[in-house]
């Protein structure tokens, strides 16, 4: 059956439809103007104008106008209620169900307009003189953790009731995280509710709201569990682990569509020889890729269809260039090395790179970060990074070995582009690595974490952080600014510009030679024509 309706979509007006998921219907409703792919709802929806509507009746005359279920008639009058009553006279909140929508009715407070104004998806109602939401079960319970007592019901939910097991289910405080693994490959996620932490859940490939067992779904990958405990670790979140196996009916209702990268993809990255990090990116990317379009056969997809995904990634998940230029290089890859078909997809337009200019620490910034620091162990990775410009991959795959102390050199091997190179060696480090060296007795990695092996990114990255927080630095940096800065000091000490891009392991002088926009170096005598006016 087709149907359509009036829904919002950030606050704009929007007529979704709804029709059977078949390619010939697909291809139809591409052909309306301002056509956009809800993948959260799982329907089309296209502007609410006179002009969109008249084309898709054109291209669907079998479309059927949905009443929504509202309670409420445009007017506010039918079933003998009134907008004006709703408006409560204290300080309650008055909600009422509004078909896929809640309406919610306070009077003007400062704290109670400054939550809802927070909320993703709500808008002041000029006409109904109340705020309109989702009606989804995140902002119900949102608004119920908010509201308490004050949230009085003027009608009864169309949402189902929520079992008792559920409700034992749903986080209500600050810094716990549950995490079940589903007897279906995939797993839930539940959480209070907080912006920064949905938008990085939202980030992750395949990731969906479900209104059923309200929490998050995602598929139970190594992969993504091991990012999800990363980041809520970083956090200080309290992680509960669990697991469940569904039965009968109801592990057949949520059978995940996930489908892994196909194998000859991940052959043909380790046969050319990429790095491991590639490998991981291009094999997530493309997993991500396969799965927007689930139901159909890889080879089957068309290049409009790439070019959609490409638009959905900017306009619905708003990835950034970088982000979006590596997924246009994950799909080349398996069409035209994997299949060895002609460079057929070149012609996808690419994002123009951002031109914006790395954030660099002075010299008294960079002094204060070390002393803050009192940890050797610590100290040393960062005075290393600092003073060699190495990448944080680089320091933490150091061996003991690729310390040159005669030549006064540090032997970076396997760098970002499988290229060695040289770099130096200050004075000042050796001393502090001598010292921590006594203390630490590192026995392969040159730093090595708490068992042995390679020592932990996300650590290294969560002390630079605090360390920046306790010298008063607001900057917004990471432990990679001190690689620029490192090039930035250099730079204005009169080194020249291709010994710099050889320490770097730059293979262009074009890299480099973003660093000739950030260096002071000259400009002090550069005075501005305001300065010689007289007020």
């Amino acid at each position: 059956m087709f149907t359509i309706e009036k829904f919002f979509h950030h606050g704009e007006k929007r007529i979704a439809i709804r029709f059977p998921n078949e390619q010939e219907n697909n291809l139809k409703i591409k052909t309306v103007p301002g056509n956009l792919w809800s993948r959260t709802k799982g329907f089309w929806h296209i502007p609410y104008s006179k002009e969109a509507y008249q084309k898709l009746l054109e291209v669907f005359p079998e479309l059927v106008v949905k009443e929504n279920g509202a309670v409420i008639s445009e007017s506010g009058e039918s079933a003998g209620i009134s907008y004006k009553t709703l408006l409560p006279q204290s300080d309650e909140s008055n909600i009422f169900f509004y078909g896929s929508r809640i309406l919610i009715f306070v009077r003007v407070n400062e704290a109670y307009i400054n939550f809802l104004k927070n909320i993703k998806g709500i808008y002041f109602d000029k006409d109904k003189k109340c705020w309109s939401l989702p009606h989804d079960g995140n902002n119900l319970l949102l608004l119920e953790s908010f509201f308490g007592a004050k949230l009085i019901r003027k009608n009864s939910s169309p949402e189902k009731v929520i079992s008792k097991g559920l409700r034992n289910l749903l986080i209500r405080d600050e810094g716990v995280i549950k995490i079940i693994a589903a007897g279906n490959q995939q797993l839930k996620l539940y959480l209070k509710f907080n912006r920064e932490h949905i938008k990085f859940i939202k980030s992750l490939p395949y990731s969906a709201w479900n209104e059923s067992f309200y929490c998050w779904m995602l598929p139970h990958t190594e992969k993504i569990l091991k990012e999800i405990k990363d980041y809520f670790e970083s956090k200080d979140f309290r992680i509960e682990n669990a697991e469940e196996k569904l039965q009968g009916k109801e592990k057949h209702s949520f059978r995940p569509k996930f489908r892994k990268c196909p194998i000859e993809y991940h052959e043909k990255l380790i046969i050319k020889r990429y790095s491991e990090n590639t490998i991981r990116s291009y094999t997530a990317l493309f997993a991500d890729f396969i799965n927007f379009y689930a139901e159909k056969e890889i080879v089957a997809i068309t290049e409009d269809e790439i070019k959609y995904y490409l638009l959905h990634l900017i306009e619905e998940r708003q990835v950034s260039e970088s982000y979006q230029n590596q997924a246009i290089n994950a799909i080349k890859f398996y069409y035209e090395q994997v299949l060895g078909g002609e460079r057929k997809f070149y012609h996808i337009d690419r994002p123009f790179r951002a031109q914006k200019l790395p954030v660099v620490f002075n010299e008294e910034e960079v002094k204060r970060i070390i002393h803050i620091i009192k940890n050797i162990k610590h100290r040393s990775m960062v005075l290393l990074i600092y003073s060699a410009g190495l990448r944080i991959s680089e320091l933490i795959h150091l061996k003991i070995e690729d310390i040159d102390s005669q030549r006064m050199l540090i032997h970076v091997k396997d760098a970002k582009g499988k290229k060695d190179r040289y770099t130096l060696l200050s004075e000042k480090v050796l001393l502090d690595l001598r010292a921590y060296f006594k203390v630490y007795k590192p026995k392969e990695y040159l730093f090595e974490g708490q068992d042995g092996g390679v020592y932990s990114k996300r650590s290294l990255q969560n002390l630079f952080k605090e360390a920046l927080r306790k010298a008063g630095i607001k900057k917004n940096a990471s432990v990679h600014t001190l690689r620029h800065s490192f090039a930035t000091h250099l730079l204005e000490n009169g080194t020249d510009l291709r010994y710099i891009q050889v320490l770097l392991g730059h293979t262009s002088s074009k890299t480099t030679e973003i660093y000739t926009h950030i260096t002071t170096k000259g400009m002090e005598n550069v005075k501005s024509p305001l300065d010689r006016m007289d007020f």
